[in-house]
């Protein structure tokens, strides 16, 4: 027998209650903290690896030092 112990939230906490209210600027606010999105920089060889191709890829220009 295998014994797995598993830390998840299966229901809605206190915390939660924000994303579920009324839109205004404390909405706004709560969902700006959880979606932050940055672009993450892989290489040409990674992109490939995931089945990409690299000629339709994002690509940055050199002076951003990636």
């Amino acid at each position: 027998m295998v014994t797995k112990r598993i830390n998840a939230t299966l229901l809605p906490s206190p915390t939660d209650e924000i994303f579920r209210g009324e839109p205004g600027p404390d909405v706004d606010k709560a969902l700006r903290r959880i979606s932050d999105e940055r672009p993450v920089v892989i290489s040409r060889e990674e992109v490939i690896a995931i089945g990409k191709d690299p000629e339709k890829a994002v690509g940055f220009p050199d002076s951003f030092g990636f």
